[in-house]
């Protein structure tokens, strides 16, 4: 359907990162032209269509049957769709490139002063709330590595904390 213009807007955890299958799934949205962005946590889940329609689902514990409840144009219906766009805002977008694995030519950068491909993957996780763990298992390193790519970061941005760091790569478009 984006092919055909429809727009999709998707916001998901950080935690749904982490599931198997999660990133091949994200970067295939992403490669279609869905719009993704990551926050620490949601307050619900919720599937919404035009402002006109919305699926909650509705859930007890892992063993129950799967339910849900569709909202039509109600005042619950536009108290969900704000809280999406709160949600939205405040969320940090991803990329195709911050899913992407890495490859060898990741290493290596045109300019010794600037971030390869491989440290804009980083930063870009980074950025949105992944721990090192997660990050490392989805780009397929070392937690060595990665140090070594953050300090060499930190060291190009002239920083002391990754918090100045990720504030840096924003400002300046690392990732």
């Amino acid at each position: 359907m984006v092919a055909q213009g429809v727009r999709y807007r998707v916001v998901i955890d950080q935690p749904a990162l982490t599931e198997p299958g999660v990133i091949a799934e994200t970067s295939e949205s992403l490669r279609q032209g869905v719009e993704v962005r990551v926050v620490a946590s949601l307050p619900i889940k919720l599937i919404l269509a035009d402002s006109e329609l919305a699926l909650v689902p509705l859930t007890g514990t892992p063993a129950d049957e799967p339910c849900a409840v569709l909202l039509h144009r109600a005042g619950l219906l536009t108290a969900m769709d704000a809280l999406f766009e709160v949600v939205w805002r405040h969320a940090h977008p991803l990329d195709e490139l911050a899913l992407g694995n890495p490859a060898a030519e990741d290493f290596a950068g045109t300019d010794a002063d600037a971030p390869t491909a491989l440290d804009r993957k980083i930063l870009a996780l980074m950025l949105a709330g992944l721990t090192d763990q997660a990050i490392t298992a989805q780009l397929n390193l070392s937690l060595r590595t990665l140090q070594r790519r953050l300090r060499h970061l930190m060291d190009l941005a002239g920083v002391q904390s990754r918090m100045q760091l990720g504030w840096y790569a924003a400002r300046h478009d690392w990732a």
